[in-house]
């Protein structure tokens, strides 16, 4: 008898651990508290509201944008709000070391434009040629800085072209 109310109370136990689980929330490396039910849409809204943060290294981008080198590592998923909609995404100066990835969430059309004196080594593109992605979904780039002033892509799905 006292195996079996210890039995049921270990599961009850067990049961009642799943039910009422939390999980811990940081800010900033922090811990700044628990939760027990998680709605994350986006953690942060920067600018007039086109580019939404989750995380530390993704954002959605419903617009084209001027990156800057601390946006280096992050994927940028362009979603726009209307279909076939073209977004410019411009380069900061090709510093050794950045890294930016582009990826196309829906229909819409991304070019990625370097600074006029860098060269992004793909085909026969020249100083200060852009890159244009196929408007496809899921066609995504991948940009390293390996030189000062050139860009070399790492990564590519899609067919880009030289968009001059």
């Amino acid at each position: 008898m006292i195996r079996k109310v210890l039995g049921l109370f270990i599961a009850f136990l067990f049961i009642y651990s799943i039910a009422f689980a939390s999980v811990a929330i940081q800010k900033n490396g922090v811990d700044d508290g628990v939760a027990t039910t998680l709605n994350i849409v986006g953690l942060s809204n920067e600018n007039d509201g086109s580019t939404w943060t989750i995380g530390n290294d993704i954002e959605v981008a419903t617009a084209g944008d001027t990156l800057v080198t601390a946006d280096s590592g992050k994927v940028i998923v362009y979603k726009p709000t209307t279909l076939n909609t073209a977004a410019t995404f411009n380069l900061p100066g090709a510093t050794e070391g950045l890294v930016y990835t582009f990826v196309q969430s829906s229909i819409g059309r991304i070019t990625v434009n370097p600074q006029n004196s860098d060269t992004i080594r793909y085909l026969t593109l020249d100083a200060g040629d852009s890159i244009v992605g196929p408007a496809a979904t899921s066609d995504s780039v991948r940009l390293i800085c390996y030189a000062t002033g050139y860009w070399a892509i790492r990564d590519r799905v899609g067919t880009w072209t030289d968009g001059s």
